[in-house]
């Protein structure tokens, strides 16, 4: 290996957005740091492959490499700029809590540690309280996540904060978390109006927005929102979770076919994706799709990633689709509530499909 080398894999990275190859190459360039025990270009190439499996739906990837650089920093810290550590952190802290796998004592351990870090060099604890909030959200320990969001709501902000569209975004998703989905549309105003954004809002918010706006009556809004954001994100793999709130929305308003292509189109981008939070999501939002879906015949030959037994089938998919993408749906809840210690998301999935019944009987009875 030459430094040639690897400058050639991080410069060709570089002109890339952030996706499974843009992370595939620096990669490849921390290999290549490694094997000269080059503790510099080790570090500059992690913190670039940090940021592109973030924001490029490989999240289970930046935790792995923020561990490494954390550890080396705690052995020199003069080897890495300390706000690029902390502002790091915060990713590693949301997102840790999305994979199943990672005990909820470790989750804490994590939230305690950037706590202290925080602290310890002077800044304030706003988006800590803010990332505890998300966590506790996440593990549907909602008293807890009460607390923080006061805590959150009235900590100072500082360099550290998130960007004033991401926190304006957590600030709307409090909000329908505690039932108050006009107060959201209302704070999401800097979002939907373009004067605040950033490399993932306002797209997330028109997402998280959708159903509320269904729910309200507001079916203008609504149709606006997906028209605007689902062409922002489609083919993105960081918004998989999103993608799943159109799925639903285009069933919800009988977009049968758009709502298949949405499927049909990023069904395979799970393969590679290993965020459990988001996978749940995809799949729940897929059973609901062919619960409801109105014909008794699908076949679906242009998608990839389906199992074989599936994609080989030469009778009605519908059924086979409906109970793969329910059971793991359904498995992936209750690794969840393991991990928590209660039920909060098997309950979530019930409380979803009792609804899109309740919605699909509704729709019959005014096609009737």
């Amino acid at each position: 290996m030459s430094d040639q080398d690897f400058y050639q894999l991080m410069r060709e990275a570089n002109t890339l957005p952030d996706s499974p190859r843009k992370v595939e190459l620096l990669e490849g360039a921390v290999r290549l740091a490694d094997s000269q025990q080059d503790k510099k270009l080790g570090i500059d190439a992690r913190l670039q492959l940090i940021d592109a499996a973030t924001f490029g739906g490989r999240i289970e990837k930046s935790i792995v490499a923020f561990s490494w650089v954390l550890a080396q920093y705690d052995e020199d810290p003069h080897c890495i700029d300390l706000h690029s550590l902390l502002w790091r952190y915060k990713w590693v802290v949301a997102n840790t809590v999305s994979f199943a796998s990672v005990a909820r004592e470790r989750i804490l351990a994590l939230e305690d540690d950037m706590q202290r870090r925080y602290l310890e060099h002077g800044f304030s604890l706003q988006v800590v309280h803010e990332k505890r909030f998300e966590n506790a959200r996440m593990m549907g320990e909602l008293e807890r996540a009460e607390e923080y969001y006061q805590k959150w709501r009235t900590a100072p902000r500082d360099q550290l904060s998130d960007c004033r569209a991401c926190d304006l975004n957590h600030r709307v998703e409090a909000l329908l978390l505690f039932g108050q989905p006009e107060e959201a549309f209302e704070s999401a105003t800097p979002l939907l109006n373009g004067q605040l954004s950033c490399r993932t809002m306002p797209e997330v918010t028109m997402a998280v927005l959708l159903e509320p706006a269904l729910d309200l009556g507001k079916t203008e809004t609504a149709a606006s929102l997906h028209l605007q954001g689902y062409s922002k994100i489609k083919g993105q793999a960081t918004f998989l979770r999103e993608l799943a709130f159109h799925m639903n929305y285009l069933r919800s308003v009988q977009q049968w076919e758009q709502a298949l292509a949405v499927f049909t189109q990023h069904i395979g981008m799970l393969r590679d994706h290993h965020n459990d939070r988001d996978r749940l999501h995809y799949f729940l939002a897929a059973e609901l799709l062919f619960r409801h879906y109105p014909t008794d015949t699908m076949s679906l030959s242009t998608a990839t990633g389906l199992p074989p037994s599936i994609a080989n089938a030469k009778t009605d998919q519908r059924p086979q689709l409906l109970q793969w993408c329910a059971a793991e749906a359904e498995a992936t809840a209750q690794r969840f509530d393991q991990r928590n210690g209660n039920a909060y998301w098997t309950k979530h999935i019930t409380a979803c499909r009792e609804k899109a019944a309740e919605n699909h009987r509704s729709d019959q009875e005014k096609n009737t």
